[in-house]
């Protein structure tokens, strides 16, 4: 056949001989045949590239990240500022694109506590375990709803709690209660990928 001839043909003057024998319309068919074929091809490809670019160039990060430090505080019955020792759990987006929250749950020592489905009893549960633990005199409590955009380079608190520094104060306890809550997170990019977050995972690998 034709085609096997010119798998066989060895120099550019045989090649060029056998397109002569055709007709020049045929051959002029053909080439632009290939050019269209390699054309699409080439095109489908960055287009292949520029999805792929623009899906990393949104895609999200969120991590938790807990902070440490001291505050005065005015006790308004001795009009003295009274020093306290904070510990403060942040969400943050270290991405470059918005996410989008789709579920929330947060455990304290290994038991599930609540999930953003329901905020109020979120709230109220982590603020149970507060309550309870004792000697912390000042707290916050954030939960996010679903489907909540959470933006590229923003910090939302979670949780704050705040002791008093007396003498005998011991900053490690409020340290291993608040290392006791653990957040799982799930949540999407702009166009619909779906990433995951765990604080046990984050504690797994770092040890």
């Amino acid at each position: 056949s034709t085609i096997m001839y010119l798998q066989k043909a060895l120099t550019v003057d045989e090649l060029m001989a056998t397109l002569a024998a055709y007709e020049p319309s045929i051959v002029i068919a053909c080439v632009s045949m290939v050019v269209a074929l390699v054309t699409a091809l080439f095109t489908a490809y960055q287009a292949f590239l520029s999805r792929c670019h623009n899906r990393l160039s949104v895609r999200p990060a969120l991590t938790l990240w807990t902070d440490e430090y001291e505050q005065d505080f005015v006790n308004h019955k001795t009009g003295r500022a009274d020093k306290y020792y904070m510990l403060r759990c942040d969400l943050l987006n270290n991405g470059i694109g918005p996410a989008i929250l789709k579920d929330y749950s947060v455990s304290f020592d290994g038991e599930k506590i609540g999930s953003s489905h329901d905020r109020r009893a979120l709230e109220a549960a982590i603020q149970d375990k507060i309550d309870t633990e004792g000697g912390i005199l000042k707290n916050s409590v954030s939960v996010f709803g679903l489907e909540y955009p959470f933006p590229a380079g923003d910090k939302k608190t979670l949780i704050e709690i705040g002791a008093p520094m007396h003498f005998d104060f011991d900053k490690k306890k409020y340290q291993d209660f608040l290392d006791k809550f653990d957040a799982d997170l799930s949540y999407e990019c702009m166009y619909g990928k779906r990433f995951k977050h765990s604080t046990k995972d984050t504690r797994r690998n770092a040890g």
